[in-house]
């Protein structure tokens, strides 16, 4: 039932209430349950994989962003794990977007505010999107009849060493 009431979501920046019902109906699944959302955005939570890069790498529109992944050296966060300044590093995502029948689904990224502060670049990387920061376009979505997209940050520290752990925010994301 909800899902019905989902599809006729007008267009524009979704609600809280709506992300909540996109949660509740697994459309958005990882999201941890004790976490708030935002009025208009979620926390993305880091998860318990990342590979060093050479640099920023864009996903493409035609492809799982695991493949360009399996070029690199994976690890794991374990307890934690320290970002060295000057290096990239890509890291999953806890949350997942699965889009069902919701094609017409779209949604943009952002740095928290105090991730700015820590002189810090992050870049949502989202499997099968051209463009950083951003879901994959809905044709994309149809044409290649994707259910589920894997969601991943490109972090590069700038000025100091940054400890991360499992579940910590650096990103949020709008619907």
């Amino acid at each position: 039932v909800l899902m019905n009431q989902i599809k006729n979501f007008r267009p524009g920046v979704l609600s809280n209430i709506q992300l909540r019902q996109l949660i509740d109906e697994g459309v958005v699944s990882g999201f941890p349950e004790d976490c708030d959302i935002d009025h208009s955005a979620f926390d993305l939570h880091l998860g318990d994989k990342l590979w060093v890069m050479q640099g920023g790498i864009k996903g493409r529109r035609d492809e799982s962003y695991h493949k360009e992944l399996n070029n690199h050296k994976k690890k794991e966060i374990g307890e934690s794990y320290i970002l060295e300044p000057g290096n990239t590093y890509v890291i999953e995502i806890q949350e997942k977007i699965n889009y069902n029948d919701l094609v017409d689904l779209f949604g943009f990224a952002t740095g928290r505010s105090s991730i700015g502060r820590l002189d810090v670049l992050t870049r949502l990387i989202a499997d099968y999107s051209e463009f950083y920061g951003a879901l994959p376009k809905p044709d994309i979505i149809v044409k290649r009849s994707i259910k589920t997209i894997d969601l991943f940050v490109e972090v590069t520290p700038i000025t100091m060493k940054i400890k991360i752990r499992k579940g910590d925010s650096l990103n949020q994301l709008r619907l």
